[in-house]
């Protein structure tokens, strides 16, 4: 009768050990993928405050003005676009909770094509008499 006991406290005791660390992961794991969005988004805002910057920073130093700056944009962009219309940057990135959509405003008219992808990329800037043009 002890060594069936015996046995069953060793089970019971493995399994809330087991039930400690599987929770503790899974805590862990929810943690690290909301830290890691955190980063994407910032990142993405860092980079899309430099374009911004340095659109208006060339625009105001007049017609014929150039600028090239690299920016490092996040792993999971989906798309980067302009929107000349509106003078705002576009942008689209997965995230673990979806698809997020962020624009950021401009001060001066804006034109041109951004790199859709993730990594370091190279933008020049060129102003114009009445734009900066991004490619």
């Amino acid at each position: 009768m002890k060594r069936g006991q015996i046995g069953t406290e060793y089970l019971i005791i493995i399994s809330f050990v087991v039930f400690i660390v599987l929770t503790t992961l899974g805590i862990a794991v929810y943690y690290t993928s909301q830290i890691q969005d955190s980063i994407k988004m910032s990142q993405l805002e860092k980079a899309a405050k430099k374009i911004v910057y340095t659109a208006e920073t060339t625009f105001y130093d007049g017609q014929n003005a150039k600028a090239t700056i690299d920016v490092s944009f996040p792993e999971g962009l989906k798309n980067a676009s302009i929107i000349s219309t509106e003078n705002r940057l576009y942008f689209e990135i997965s995230t673990q909770n979806g698809l997020n959509r962020i624009s950021y405003k401009c001060n001066v008219p804006i034109s041109g094509t951004l790199p859709a992808t993730g990594g370091v990329k190279l933008i020049h800037f060129n102003a114009g008499s009445d734009h900066v043009d991004i490619s």
